[in-house]
């Protein structure tokens, strides 16, 4: 079996052209993975500030940010400086290595350092994996087994970076210096592990470096803003998460359907209920808490009340309209012009009478007395005024008649029973008839009340009942002055017919609803109003929990659309193909011709790319 053959130089990508590319590829990041690129290319790694400012512009990409230019990769490129170990020294409780020893290294070439058994070589070693980079990172830095007390370990590590000296005070417990994981320590130890394990390349070119820095900043922007997400959703009220508002009514599926676009205006609505909506439920409440059949009963009795009352009060109004008084005023005109007429006429023919007022009320009076008399008593066989001159009496005197007196009893009745004088009587009895009309239209004071209560405690309404209180007592007042013949008092109030006529419709509708069979739709569709105003109702004191939740859900929304921009998958997919670029080749070839060197060709064996996880590339050495 040959050694696999080295890939193709051709298909190797120089840092220099990878960080090219890493610009282009940039430009259509987010605008927060831009100014991270700038900050990883200057600083090499992220701290939490920068993580903060990045969670800043991430949800707001108008937010002041700086994209990386070639001019960062530049100025970054020319401050590296290369890290060699120089010597180990003085170290403390670690093994039995001597206190007064130390371990050097040569600037340039190879240093080999040579020990038997227990010479102290792996003490070094396991100090230098600590500090450095190393695929074996599970050693434990012993101490001397005939040290009993707590002597404390140390070391100090002096490397070169640049032409500079750099002494590091070592301690297995504190932090390690951020330059020395440019140094790789390997031994036998790790050997087993580059053979046996899929493992990441020890050394990382500097684009793909910053792209797994980016990666790894993704997740920390998106752990951010997860928190914050988090934390909104705490601040939710339990009325608000476990709403006990019904999903099938409109105030509660507003709850239940909170979003950052739920609308103000309609929670305004549903949230605020008018004085006859509180009635309305207040009525509802009241009904279905009771029996139906007698619920039904009390307002069916209700409605009775109220037709009757409202009918006597609707002949008031009639009664005392403005048209009523005009018409009163007519027939009263008309009254004394007939009046004065008959005057008129009686004082000309009774001008020689030698007593007043003849043909007068009065007098009349009598006459019709006298008539009555004569026709029914005194001379039944003869018809009034016919008469027998020196045979028949005076009905009123008991004196013979003579001719003169016979002649005025006939000119008398002439006169009351002439046109004019029965003009007059008509006009009268007109006018009296509009009088008595309204007067039998009167409703007591007592019963405007009563109607006033029925109306605001019994079925609820009390805008109304104050309105049918203020137009009973004004209408009482203007049927005084219509009975006084007196003139129209103020403005003619309002009578609120249609109310009332809504108001026992109503009733007539809720005495059917609850009287119906509970399945029925006129029932269900009571209750379905009642639960309706009830969860309106309860919305009212959610009302600024609610407003504050729909701002917190606009927030999370923001956040949701932040969240996808540290989606990493770019960032991977971008990082693979640098991998393959500028290491698998590259590696893949090198350790053919190590393979080739140490004389292994025959060996089916070759370093094959496992995977890419989260921008890393995996290598594991395997079997053809």
């Amino acid at each position: 079996m040959t050694s696999p053959m080295p890939p193709s130089a051709g298909n190797v990508l120089s840092e220099k052209d990878a960080l090219a590319e890493l610009l282009a590829w940039a430009k259509d990041r987010p605008k927060w993975q831009q100014d991270a690129l700038r900050r990883l290319v200057l600083n090499d790694a992220l701290t939490e500030v920068d993580i903060d400012d990045l969670v800043g512009i991430c949800l707001d990409p108008n937010a002041p940010s700086q994209p990386i230019t070639s001019a960062h990769v530049a100025a970054e490129g020319a401050s590296g400086e290369p890290i060699a170990l120089v010597r180990i020294e003085n170290p403390t409780g670690i093994n039995a290595l001597a206190i007064d020893q130390k371990l050097e290294f040569a600037k340039d070439g190879l240093t080999v350092i040579y020990g038997d058994n227990g010479s102290g070589k792996s003490g070094y070693v396991r100090v230098l994996k600590h500090a450095c980079r190393t695929r074996d990172r599970g050693t434990k830095i012993l101490r001397d087994v005939e040290d009993t007390g707590v002597t404390p370990q140390t070391a100090k590590i002096v490397f070169a970076q640049g032409v500079t000296e750099v002494d590091f005070a070592w301690t297995p417990d504190a932090a390690g210096h951020p330059d020395l994981p440019a140094v790789s320590i390997f031994d036998s130890r790790s050997a087993n592990i580059h053979v046996e394990k899929t493992n990441a390349v020890a050394y990382i070119p500097q684009p793909m470096q910053i792209l797994e820095a980016l990666a790894s900043a993704c997740d920390r922007v998106k752990a951010k803003l997860d928190a914050q997400v988090t934390a909104l959703e705490k601040q939710t009220p339990i009325a608000l998460k476990a709403s006990k508002l019904s999903t099938e009514t409109a105030a509660g599926t507003f709850v239940h359907n909170l979003s950052a676009k739920s609308n103000l205006a309609q929670l305004a609505l549903l949230s605020t209920l008018s004085v006859g909506e509180q009635q309305r439920l207040s009525t509802l409440e009241a009904d279905l808490a009771q029996d139906p059949k007698r619920a039904a009963a009390r307002v069916a009795n209700h409605k009775t009340r109220l037709d009757e009352q409202v009918t006597a009060l609707k002949r008031l109004a009639e009664a005392t309209t403005s048209l009523a008084f005009a018409a009163r005023e007519r027939l009263k005109a008309e009254r004394d012009a007939k009046a004065e007429a008959a005057k008129l006429a009686s004082d000309a023919l009774f001008a020689a009478s030698p007593l007043p007022e003849i043909g007068q009320a009065t007098w009349r009076s009598l006459w019709e007395a006298a008539r009555k008399y004569s026709n029914e008593v005194a001379y039944p066989e003869k018809s009034f005024p016919d008469a027998t001159v020196g045979g028949d009496l005076c009905v009123l005197c008991q004196q013979p008649l003579s001719a003169d007196a016979v002649q005025r009893r006939t000119t008398f009745e002439s006169f009351v029973k002439g046109t004019t004088k029965a003009d007059e009587e008509r006009a009268a009895k007109a006018y009296d008839a509009v009088l008595a009309k309204a007067a039998a239209a009167r409703v007591a004071i007592d019963s405007i009340r009563q109607l006033q209560t029925l109306i605001a405690t019994e079925i609820g309404d009390l805008a109304l009942a104050e309105r049918v209180k203020q137009y009973g007592i004004r209408a009482a007042w203007r049927l005084r002055a219509f009975a006084r013949e007196q003139a129209a008092p103020g403005v003619q109030p309002s009578f609120p017919e249609a109310d009332l006529s809504d108001l026992s419709m109503s009733l007539a509708i809720r005495a059917a609803q609850l009287s119906a069979d509970q399945k029925s739709p006129e029932h269900l569709a009571l209750v379905k109003e009642f639960h309706e105003l009830k969860d309106r109702e309860a919305l009212a004191p959610l009302l600024e929990d609610i407003k504050a939740e729909i701002e917190r859900r606009k927030i999370a929304d923001s956040i949701s659309k932040a969240l996808k921009d540290t989606a990493k998958k770019a960032v991977t997919i971008k990082n693979k193909d640098f991998s393959d670029k500028l290491v698998t080749n590259a590696l893949r070839g090198r350790f053919a011709r190590e393979i080739e060197k140490m004389k292994l060709a025959r060996m089916p064996i070759e370093l094959k790319k496992i995977k890419d996880q989260n921008a890393v590339s995996y290598f594991q050495v395997w079997s053809c």
